[in-house]
């Protein structure tokens, strides 16, 4: 804060805080939407396959309840 005084770069620097505070969050949650839609698809079919090896595994049918 000293130096952006010393060198009156007050408007400067806020302009600049504006600018990098306004496309963080946007890219932030492109970037997170982007994560989400490779993650989770991958997650839900290691556990399909999970639970088809273990089906087969214990020769049971894949819908199963218990009751």
């Amino acid at each position: 804060m000293r130096v952006v005084q010393a060198f009156t770069r007050e408007r400067a620097e806020q302009q600049q805080f504006r600018e990098v505070n306004h496309a963080l969050p946007r890219r932030r949650t492109t970037q997170t939407v982007v994560l989400n839609g490779l993650y989770f698809p991958f997650v839900d079919f290691l556990s399909s396959v999970a639970t088809r090896r273990r089906a087969r595994i214990r020769r049971l049918p894949l819908s199963s309840t218990a009751t």
